[in-house]
């Protein structure tokens, strides 16, 4: 079925529809300016969940937990640097009501991998590591507050120079 409306309005109304979308995910502000560094920041904090939980559920004895056994750091401190990150990311450039949900969901989800770990073959069940996520997420919102003015200015000096030269 074709569209009644003359080409011009439709074509209008998906850019609409597409720069209302950017500005809900957050990679387009107010005055149309795309943030490349948000989406990148946004990227890179999907990306380390999706290492916390993949990473959390692989056996003991697979290539990649035997390469990051091979790196002799400290499990507690794999922790804490992970959850900290976790958190780190959404605080620099979030919303406050996300950042909280961020905080929340961190929590709940170090809970959640621990008792997981249970039915991962070699791995085991530690309340320590579910401490050491607490203190990582502790961690990443003290360090991203005073960080967040500062990330703030960046991402919107990126947005400003990248305009000015793409006109």
């Amino acid at each position: 079925m074709t569209s009644t409306r003359p080409p011009n309005l439709v074509a209008r109304s998906n850019e609409s529809i597409r720069h209302v979308t950017m500005q809900v995910l957050g990679i387009m502000s107010d005055r149309g300016r795309t943030n490349a560094a948000k989406v990148v920041v946004r990227a890179l904090w999907m990306l380390s969940l999706l290492a916390v939980v993949v990473g959390s559920l692989l056996a003991a004895n697979s290539a990649p937990m035997r390469l990051i056994a091979e790196l002799s750091i400290n499990d507690k401190i794999q922790h804490f640097a992970a959850y900290s990150l976790l958190v780190l990311l959404p605080t620099l450039h979030e919303r406050q009501s996300i950042v909280a949900l961020a905080v929340a969901g961190a929590l709940l989800m170090g809970v959640g991998l621990e008792f997981a770990q249970l039915y991962s073959p070699g791995r085991t069940f530690d309340l320590l590591d579910m401490r050491a996520d607490a203190f990582g997420v502790s961690m990443g919102l003290t360090a991203g507050i005073p960080l967040r003015r500062a990330a703030r200015r960046w991402f919107d000096g990126y947005s400003a120079a990248k305009d000015t030269c793409d006109s």
